[in-house]
């Protein structure tokens, strides 16, 4: 079960913590108002309550006190953005005024997996020229000339960057690797019969996430309506 935590600091001290369906997930909620010392040990007590139901990641706010975290994590978005890849590169080029068929792109990762290569792949066909920054790529980059012919260089200057890791390079970049979600934000489009679930709370980028690892929502119904380029 995934927790969903929201934080109001002003107003009367109160907390309450239940379950709520969201997007037709049931997520344990924790809603909290207003700060101190004395509402720090109730919320304390209310998030070992939901460890103990089994709670471990949250859909959780950029401003949600550290010393209330507990055991508790935010949602991560890795995975859903290397699913989604092909619509985050679409909607970075269309940003961007890129035109990849006579661009050079670069693919850094730490280690070559599954996700690396579909990401190589794509690149490869859609790409005039492709850089791989790539530990043990060295059978990824043959594979990469026989099926294309493309020669996957070590080094040039990219029009833009894939990353799996640590931006490399100066240029626009799509982290998709851990911690992509606090560098770069995306802004994902539910589909309708979603978003009227919602009841007023936020479309995040961890909420999207986590009606997609629950079943609720499929890959292929995930717009990109936005990304941004801060990282």
């Amino acid at each position: 079960m995934f927790g969903y935590l929201t934080w109001h600091p002003s107003g009367r001290p109160r907390v309450t913590l239940q379950p709520a369906e969201i997007g037709g997930v049931i997520f344990l909620e924790l809603e909290v108002q207003g700060n101190g010392r004395r509402l720090r040990r109730r919320v304390n007590r209310a998030v070992a309550d939901m460890e103990r139901c089994g709670v471990r990641r949250c859909v959780m706010p950029s401003d949600w006190p550290t010393e209330w975290r507990g055991g508790l994590r935010p949602v991560e978005e890795q995975n859903l953005r290397q699913k989604v890849f092909p619509r985050l590169l679409e909607r970075l080029c269309r940003e961007r005024h890129l035109d990849l068929s006579g661009a050079t792109t670069m693919l850094s990762a730490p280690f070559v997996g599954q996700r690396v290569w579909e990401a190589a792949d794509l690149l490869a066909r859609r790409s005039r020229y492709l850089i791989l920054s790539v530990e043990g790529g060295e059978e990824l980059r043959r594979q990469l000339w026989r099926r294309y012919g493309i020669s996957a260089v070590a080094a040039g200057r990219p029009a833009l960057q894939v990353c799996f890791g640590e931006p490399v390079e100066p240029v626009p970049a799509l982290l998709l690797g851990p911690d992509c979600s606090r560098r770069q934000t995306v802004t994902y489009e539910l589909p309708a019969r979603l978003r009227e679930t919602l009841e007023g709370r936020e479309m995040t980028s961890q909420l999207v996430t986590a009606l997609w690892e629950s079943g609720a929502l499929a890959a292929e119904e995930i717009r990109v309506r936005s990304l941004g380029f801060g990282a």
